[in-house]
């Protein structure tokens, strides 16, 4: 066997362990990602906010976008999997909603202040 040969199978066999490794990481990631056995179908909008890490008002807003929920007034409930789903295949507009929603607390807090 020459030199270029072992040189080859050498690197051919660090490839498969790194390989290996990677495969292991991505199986790892999908764990993570797959959904939990005890997750809650519907959820209030304050605790549906907290999961997705916004702001009540704005989780009302988006209801008001079409963010599938079900009941009325503060016994509406999110649900978990369409919001996740939907939240998704908004993308942007979320985005939009989200800086609204933002606009319009900042417009309300500095007519509270120039009232003071």
């Amino acid at each position: 066997m020459t030199a270029r040969a072992q040189a080859l199978r050498a690197q051919a066999n660090a490839l498969e362990a790194q390989a290996a490794a990677l495969r292991l990481e991505a199986e790892a990631l999908d764990a993570e990602v797959a959904p939990a056995t005890g997750t809650a179908v519907y959820m209030r909008v304050v605790d549906y906010a907290r999961r997705v890490s916004m702001g009540e008002r704005t989780i009302w807003a988006l209801v008001a976008r079409g963010l599938p929920s079900v009941g009325s007034g503060r016994g509406r409930r999110v649900d978990v999997a369409g919001a996740d789903v939907w939240m998704r295949e908004q993308g942007g507009q979320v985005d939009g909603a989200v800086e609204w929603a933002a606009r319009t607390s900042a417009r309300s807090a500095a007519r509270r202040a120039a009232v003071r």
